[in-house]
Formats: structure tokens, sequence, C-alpha cells
């Protein structure tokens, strides 16, 4: 069976050759910290980003139906032992610095997708080598698919960098302002088409991006939509998540950028160029930042977590590989005025 005939199979209810299942158990009520639930929506969201570039198709499902159970590290020792006795595969979520299993099974927070990715292929391996899965229902209940809130802001940048690290040119994800689609993003994260009308709503409401729901989906429109650079979406996504450093951010660490974002398209306030020019001659941490741009703590976080999202900020200690071209200068029409901009605040470019 081909994965498309297998796709459209599970669409149907039933169950196919090479489909596997997955149950992602949380930690007990008021056990797990934010990290480790930031973890688990992590791997949900890589999971369905993965969609069509695994050898099998993998689904969730509840722990008794499940061939694979994640869990947090050191949670449901009882229930662990049980499923274990059962034939089912443990994957562990642990978070940095703790020590690894008595196996590889184990994914330590925060774990890219490429990692996901080689596990959910080593363990398809495994259940091929071991006797069939517990048997399932032929049409499992659906299951539900969590909405963004505002407690969950991270939600949407993070698929967002699941979708560049993946970079799944057969997949488009549309993004739904409530029940009505009013995004499509293209899976490998070059792209993204929507109306005029969202465009002006995005660059005016800050909350646009903290209530958008992104899943899997199908192509755009042929009319009343137009296409639009990716970055600019990823922009204003991590700009406007939240007022803390992204979770993927050391608050210890500087940063400096290796190139400007579309600003001919973002079209940001003198406050957030001016920060951007200065972390494109030095090296600095949000505090910092903060100080030498004259800003707000918390707008110099969501700088950082915008240009971080956009793939265009690297950790202080970087440095250029050989032959890397020099810093790209901004486009759009702002080249002239960001020139003159860093010449007032005497943050000139080595030539």
């Amino acid at each position: 069976m081909s994965r498309g005939q297998a796709q459209k199979a599970e669409a149907a209810g039933g169950v196919v050759a090479g489909q596997r299942r997955i149950a992602l158990v949380g930690a007990p009520s008021g056990a797990a910290d934010e990290r480790g639930e930031h973890a688990m929506r992590l791997l949900d969201t890589m999971l369905w980003v993965l969609k069509g570039t695994t050898r099998d198709a993998w689904s969730k499902a509840e722990p008794d139906d499940a061939d694979i159970i994640v869990i947090h590290r050191g949670d449901e020792p009882t229930r662990t032992a049980a499923w274990r006795s059962r034939g089912k595969l443990i994957v562990e979520i642990a978070r940095e610095g703790e020590t690894g299993g008595a196996d590889d099974n184990v994914l330590t927070y925060p774990f890219p997708a490429k990692r996901v990715l080689e596990l959910l292929e080593k363990l398809s391996g495994k259940l091929d080598d071991s006797s069939p899965a517990p048997a399932v229902s032929a049409a499992p209940a659906p299951v539900a698919r969590a909405t963004i809130s505002d407690t969950d802001r991270w939600a949407l940048p993070e698929a967002l960098r699941t979708v560049r690290s993946v970079r799944n040119d057969n997949l488009w994800l549309v993004a739904r302002d409530g029940a009505d689609p009013v995004l499509w993003l293209r899976g490998d994260g070059s792209a993204y088409f929507a109306t005029d009308a969202f465009v002006r709503t995005l660059h005016a409401d800050g909350s646009l991006t903290t209530r958008l729901e992104l899943r899997d989906g199908y192509p755009p429109p042929k009319t009343r939509v137009a296409e639009r650079p990716a970055g600019e979406f990823f922009w204003f996504a991590g700009f406007n998540a939240g007022d803390g450093l992204a979770p993927w951010l050391d608050s210890r660490q500087s940063f400096r950028i290796t190139a400007w974002p579309d600003f001919g398209v973002i079209r940001p306030d003198a406050a957030v160029l001016r920060a951007v020019a200065l972390l494109q001659v030095q090296s600095l941490d949000v505090g910092a930042l903060a100080a030498r741009a004259r800003v707000t703590h918390a707008v110099a976080a969501r700088i950082l977590n915008a240009l971080s999202l956009c793939e265009v900020l690297v950790a202080g200690e970087a440095r250029a590989s050989r032959g890397e071209a020099r810093l790209t200068e901004p486009r759009g029409g702002f080249s002239g005025f960001l020139r003159r901009l860093r010449t007032h605040l005497g943050l000139g470019v080595e030539a």
C-alpha cells in the first residue's frame, strides 16, 4: 500500500499496515513544571508537522491502545512497569542535564525535530521486530486537537520553528482564527498566502498570532490571496508571543544577528531598528540590549524572540564560517535609512 493510500485509509478511520499509535502521557496534576508541559506540547506539534516524512504513519491514542507511550522521566512508575510487561515501548522526556536512561529511548528537552524523526524511525524498526501490538478497534474515536489559549502563547512559534527545521515540501499548513482559515503556510517555511485584510490585521493587532491555530491542511485557494515572504509572519509570531524570552533562548546568553530581517515588509518602529542595529555590531544579552537601545526589558525580549524565529539570531560567541557572506543589508527601501541610523548611533560596520 502506498503512503497516499495509507493516509486515505487513516482519514477514513481504518487501521492500515504501517500505522503506529503513540500516547502522550502528561505528568500527574500539579507535578509537571512548565518546561515539562511545554516539552510534551512540542512533541505533539512535531508529530503532525513530520506527517508524511516518516516510514510509518503515526496517530495519537490512549495508552491502552498505543504501541509507544511517552512519559515525563520519573513519572508513572507503576503504570510504566505494567505497560512494559505488555510489550509497549516507553519513551521518556528528560530535562537537560539529567542522566540518560538504560537505553536511548530518551528525548532531552529541548529536542530538535531531527532527533524526534530519528527516534520514530528507530521505534518503527523495533515494532517490526517484535510481536504484533495489542489489537485496537477498527474505528477509534478521533483525538481532539488542543487549541491555542492565552496561557499557551508559545504553541504557534514552536510550530513555526518545527516547520523551518523539517522543511517538508509536501506539506501545507493552515492557520485558523476561530473556525475560518485565514493563512496558508508552505511546508518548507519559505512563503505564506493570505488576504490583504489579514496582513493589515497582522501588522495592527498584536494579539492575532496568539489566537491562531496552525494545523496540517491544503494548498491556498487560487483567488483572493497573495503570496508573501514567510519572514513577515514569523516576525510577528515571535514578537507578539510574550514579554519574556522564548523558551528556547537563554537569558544568560548574549546574541548577535547574522542578517537583517526583511524590514521592507515588516516595517517596525524606530526603537526596534535601533536595537537590531546594535545587535549587528556587538553581542548583547537581553538586559544589555534593553539598556543600550533604550527600550524596556519586555520589548528587548520580544525583539530577540522575533529575530530568533526569523533565523537570523545566533549566540554571541558563534563565529562566521569561512566563506560566509557579509551581513545582509535590509531590503525594501530601508537600507539608506538604516545606514543613517547606524551612523547616528555611532555603530559603523567594518568594511
